[in-house]
């Protein structure tokens, strides 16, 4: 084999250039070489190193793809790198749209969800806002005062605010009460909350306070005679396994919490019997 300076430039600088793995030396790669010549086939030396700068960052010549030298030649593949250079471009084209296919999908699953999320929770701040807006602030503050008081801790799903709470147990005295699917009024609403302040106090603590709420109103508790006569009535209606769920269930609307899940924790009479109501 002659030295480098034996070969015309081009050839040597397209060697050098060619990936080394794939060179087999000089012998057959300049071969072909001199026959491109011979059959004035041979491109422009920057075309064809144009050619094996691009196909070097192809996937193909990445994954180890590399013909030989003296292939690359015989085969005229620098102009394939013309083609391939569009192929990858149509990949890449191809890969973007299913990317982007994909992700719009995604999308609107995710959208979908949220508007079902959105529907749900809209009814759940219809059910509550009807309820509320009879409320009279003033006297649900009394409840919301003695629960800050005496830091009674209160506990629901979808972290149900005090007011709501109250609402809630109205509707269901009231509804239970009356055989009523009506909204509350403001008159109705405001005598329930100054005649069964204990009362509804109660109902509020079993459904979500603890053993500690429940002490520390055994301690504080003061009914009336009136409303202690009429306490048995509501509680054995609300001991119903349907009076927290008929008014939801008539009107469409979904339950916090079913009240097979908290009128298990106790008994009527029990619960009486410890603010000395006489059976």
């Amino acid at each position: 084999m002659g030295k480098h300076k034996e070969y015309p430039l081009e050839f040597v600088t397209f060697y050098k250039a060619y990936p080394k793995c794939r060179q087999e030396g000089y012998v057959l790669p300049y071969r072909s070489w001199e026959r491109l010549v011979k059959n004035e086939e041979m491109p422009p030396i920057e075309k064809m190193l144009s050619a094996v700068e691009h196909l070097k960052t192809t996937r193909k010549w990445i994954d180890g793809f590399v013909p030989m030298m003296s292939t690359f030649l015989n085969q005229h593949q620098w102009e394939n790198s013309v083609v391939d250079d569009d192929l990858a471009k149509e990949i890449q084209k191809q890969e973007v749209n299913e990317k982007k296919t994909a992700f719009i999908s995604t999308q609107q699953a995710i959208n979908q969800e949220w508007l079902k999320n959105k529907e749900s929770r809209y009814q759940y701040i219809k059910y509550n806002t009807e309820k509320l807006l009879g409320c009279s602030p003033e006297l649900l503050g009394g409840f919301i005062k003695y629960i800050v008081y005496n830091d009674i801790c209160l506990a629901s799903e979808d972290s149900m605010g005090i007011p709501c709470m109250i609402a809630d147990l109205l509707v269901d005295c009231r509804t239970k009460a009356t055989g009523k699917n009506l909204a509350l009024v403001s008159a109705e609403l405001d005598w329930l909350l100054t005649n069964y302040f204990w009362t509804i106090l109660l109902c509020l603590l079993i459904r979500h306070s603890d053993s500690n709420g429940m002490d520390v109103f055994g301690k504080t508790a003061a009914f009336n005679e009136k409303e202690c006569l009429n306490t048995r009535r509501i509680l054995h209606i609300l001991a119903d396994d349907k009076a927290c769920t008929q008014f939801r269930k008539d009107n469409g609307y979904k339950g916090y919490i079913p009240a097979s899940e908290w009128l298990l924790s106790f008994r009527v009479d029990d619960v009486l019997m410890q603010y000395n109501e006489v059976a």
